[in-house]
């Protein structure tokens, strides 16, 4: 099925957030795709970059741990 480009953008939207819960995400008027998770921001010029770079976070943050925060060893506390 083929979109004009306001209904691709909005399908767009509407994939991106349901792959992606948690993050809020939109188009800016500058026309980058963004997303925003608590302090964290990611920017790209398209939502296939948008979304591999979302990916990305998403195996950094089970890497992690769940908050997306580097996790503290026992060794570095006091």
């Amino acid at each position: 099925m083929e979109y004009a480009p306001q209904q691709q953008e909005v399908h767009r939207l509407t994939e991106l957030t349901t792959e992606f819960a948690g993050w809020r995400i939109g188009r800016g008027g500058s026309g980058h795709w963004w997303a925003i998770r608590g302090n964290e921001l990611l920017r790209s010029l398209s939502a296939d970059e948008l979304r591999d770079r979302l990916h990305d976070r998403r195996g950094a943050s089970v890497a992690l741990g769940d908050s997306g925060q580097i996790m503290e060893s026992p060794e570095m506390t006091p």
